[in-house]
């Protein structure tokens, strides 16, 4: 049976708009859904802090191609762990940085990940 329910898996911090999920390149929504399985096997609800608003220092995120998720109360071997195994399964197709740098979906924060893909052409 379908949960119609999607709030207890997934909430978005205040100020982000979740009508901007909209303006996500469709690369995201497969990662999103593979960080997903990994917060629920925490017992954690995945939050959304930074879609499309505000401002930040690469351009991912005003081009649909940027997400930062929340990290709160997860042990960072944990955080490493995920970071590592979505690296390891989506960078070598959609990964992205700086020129001459290795490229990575997935970036751990201080206090967030951030997720990123590149311009698929």
């Amino acid at each position: 049976m379908r949960n119609p329910n999607l709030r207890q898996y997934l909430d978005f911090k205040e100020g982000v708009d979740p009508s901007d999920l909209m303006f996500l390149d469709p690369a995201l929504w497969t990662i999103l859904g593979f960080v997903l399985g990994y917060y629920a096997k925490w017992g954690k609800k995945l939050v959304i802090t930074s879609l499309t608003e505000g401002q930040h220092k690469s351009l991912t995120h005003c081009q649909g191609r940027g997400v930062d998720i929340r990290i709160w109360n997860i042990p960072r071997n944990l955080l490493e762990e995920m970071v590592d195994a979505i690296n390891a399964r989506f960078a070598e197709k959609f990964g992205t940085g700086p020129n001459g740098a290795k490229p990575l979906v997935a970036i751990l924060e201080k206090d967030h990940v951030h997720l990123q893909v590149k311009v698929l052409s």
